[in-house]
């Protein structure tokens, strides 16, 4: 490979070497960079193609899309490219690394995957704390709280409440706002269940 009209260098490009692993790493198979002395020079570009046989899932779970370099299929992978953005992604399409990584590329095999910065085909942690009183008076509004709630572009939760462990009302995007519930006459108390759910948009 010549990369600044003076050095050369060999390598070897193995793009079939099984699916990558790690936080965030994507897709059925990675591309291994084998290099023997390095890469100098002008930092090189990399430009990666990807089609059905890559599997990245539903168009709707794909919202950023990157290259991920690592030293190891297992990761843990560093995002090279620019963002693929907002919006669905195409069902095939390519990203090309910005021209100031990955290079210098060191002497020993070097692994590109698809890389994305949502945990893809994973549900969300659980708002494991529910904040808001124990009790409630007929007629009085209060407010629940999304404590511990999993923070991050592309989550929503919903609150579902029923009388019961049914969970058949949906509140949908109630947040922290109030909830008003009617209990019924003479002081009868009913319990009043309620239950958060995590989504991925």
């Amino acid at each position: 490979m010549r990369n600044d009209g003076r050095l050369h260098r060999d390598f070897g490009v193995s793009p079939h070497v099984g699916a990558p692993s790690g936080t965030n790493a994507i897709g059925t198979r990675a591309l291994r960079i084998e290099t023997f002395g390095g890469l100098y020079g002008n930092n090189p570009s990399l430009r990666m193609a990807y089609n059905a046989v890559d599997n990245l899932g539903p168009s709707a779970d794909q919202p950023n899309l990157f290259i991920g370099q690592s030293n190891a299929l297992t990761g843990p992978w560093t995002a090279r490219s620019a963002a693929s953005g907002a919006g669905p992604l195409a069902a095939t399409g390519n990203r090309t690394t910005a021209t100031v990584a990955p290079g210098p590329i060191a002497s020993g095999d070097e692994y590109f995957a698809w890389y994305s910065t949502y945990p893809i085909c994973a549900a969300p942690p659980a708002a494991n704390s529910v904040t808001g009183p124990g009790t409630a008076c007929d007629g009085v509004n209060f407010t629940l709280g999304l404590a511990n709630a999993y923070a991050e572009a592309g989550i929503e939760y919903q609150w579902e409440s029923a009388d019961d462990a049914a969970f058949t009302v949906n509140l949908t995007n109630l947040g922290t706002g109030c909830h008003a519930s009617d209990q019924p006459d003479h002081g009868q108390v009913l319990p009043l269940h309620h239950l958060l759910h995590g989504y991925r948009r």
